[in-house]
């Protein structure tokens, strides 16, 4: 699947109403959680996702924090924000406890200032 999206560069989102529409969005890349890459990208990019399932946000949490501290260290301060588009209700309030209980508490202060957790429920 990543590498799918990675090809196309875009993947389609179908919004359900009374008249369906699809929507595409552009100029994506899709990284497994687990890679140096994520840790990297996190460091430099303005938008995280998530689509692992609920049970998985916290075991990338770490990664997160890792990018986030990097982030702190190469004085990025643009707003980076991460929602977590999992099925569930306030899933990335989850994912923010997950991801501040392992930052130091001087990143958590400097994420408070920079980073926004939006919630969101797919």
């Amino acid at each position: 699947l990543l590498d799918a999206i990675n090809q196309r560069g875009c993947y389609p989102v179908r919004i359900v109403g009374e008249q369906q529409r699809v929507e595409t969005v552009n100029q994506v890349n899709a990284v497994h959680s687990g890679s140096p890459q994520a840790v990297e990208l996190i460091a430099e990019v303005d938008l995280v996702t998530t689509a692992v399932g609920p049970q998985i946000l916290a075991k990338i949490a770490g990664a997160i924090a890792q990018g986030l501290v990097k982030r702190q260290e190469s004085g990025n301060t643009s707003p980076l924000n991460i929602i977590a588009c999992e099925n569930m209700v306030r899933g990335t309030s989850q994912l923010k406890q997950h991801v501040l209980a392992q930052l130091p508490e001087n990143t958590q202060a400097w994420v408070a200032q920079h980073v926004g957790f939006v919630d969101s429920a797919v």
